[in-house]
């Protein structure tokens, strides 16, 4: 894991933990706005691989439960993750990533 990717994680970590935590069903307070152009579509791409590209795009990032159910999502093991939706961050210019096991599969719509 490179150095710059470590740094976004440990960066991001603090708010991804509070984020995750609060995070119920969203769908009322999501932005429906696009990737922003910096950053490809991530969906569907494990969640490891999502974060380097969003880490190089410089973008802050948070990591949500895509079902609502408020799961932690553990970002020591981004490997066990899959992308399953990208919205902009609603006060900063940033992208909150909804994940779900790579076990599972995606919901049809954010929980």
């Amino acid at each position: 894991m490179s150095i710059k990717l470590k740094a976004a994680l440990v960066l991001a970590l603090p708010l991804t933990l509070v984020t995750v935590s609060a995070c119920g069903s969203e769908s009322g307070h999501v932005s429906t706005r696009a990737t922003p152009g910096k950053v490809e579509n991530l969906e569907g791409e494990r969640l490891d691989t999502a974060a380097k590209k969003v880490a190089e795009s410089e973008l802050p990032f948070s990591l949500r439960d895509s079902t609502g159910a408020g799961r932690i999502i553990d970002a020591s093991r981004l490997e066990k993750y899959r992308v399953c939706f990208v919205r902009q961050a609603e006060k900063i210019d940033g992208l909150d990533l909804y994940v779900a096991p790579l076990t599972e599969k995606c919901p049809k719509s954010i929980g």
